[in-house]
């Protein structure tokens, strides 16, 4: 549901999630609310996304909560289906009040918000970070192993495709922490200093 702070990035008081059910994979974006236009162009841009790295969906399952169904957002179940068969793929909608339906990534939302609110609070940001922060936990998770996998959720979802941290992430929020230093940097042996508080 949407959260009562806007984010402080770009105002969005929702989330938009898409996640891979054999690789644990998933894509997200910001809204102010879940309309059909914003539905439309995200789950188009998630399906190009993965055709770039070689995988091609063939079927979607979403949602149909009665929150999305609510006139105020005007989610539009059956014209998201046909503008998705422009593009050859398939759109099931679970049964409402039934989040079983969509297991995958309702198992998802607890592990990534506790990895938000952590970050929040050693950084020691409010709710308006939130967003922003859930976005980078779900970036964090896809490049770890899922369950029963030794390869990085991404990489299992597209095999060419390694986990690459030198892409620049947006600088959001910092918390300070100990950092590990050199031997050479400590001096002698038995001394003490093995770390200093950074950011």
């Amino acid at each position: 549901g949407p959260l009562s702070t806007p984010s402080i990035i770009d105002g969005s008081f929702t989330e938009l999630n898409c996640i891979d059910y054999y690789s644990d994979n998933s894509w997200s974006c910001t809204a102010i609310s879940q309309t059909t236009i914003v539905w439309k162009q995200f789950l188009t841009t998630t399906v190009l996304l993965a055709k770039i790295d070689g995988v091609i969906v063939k079927k979607l399952r979403l949602d149909c909560a009665p929150l999305l169904t609510a006139n105020s957002w005007n989610y539009d179940k059956e014209s998201i289906r046909s503008h998705m068969l422009t593009l050859n793929v398939i759109v099931e909608f679970a049964p409402r009040n039934h989040p079983q339906g969509i297991a995958k990534n309702e198992g998802s939302h607890d592990p990534i918000q506790r990895s938000a609110e952590a970050m929040l609070r050693r950084a020691n940001k409010g709710r308006a970070y939130c967003l922003a922060a859930r976005a980078y936990a779900r970036f964090l998770r896809s490049r770890r192993a899922c369950r029963g996998f030794d390869l990085p959720r991404i990489t299992v979802f597209a095999p060419h495709k390694e986990v690459n941290f030198t892409h620049p992430i947006p600088f959001l929020f910092c918390c300070r922490g100990p950092v590990l230093v050199t031997e050479k940097e400590r001096g002698n042996k038995g001394g003490l200093g093995r770390s200093i508080m950074g950011e």
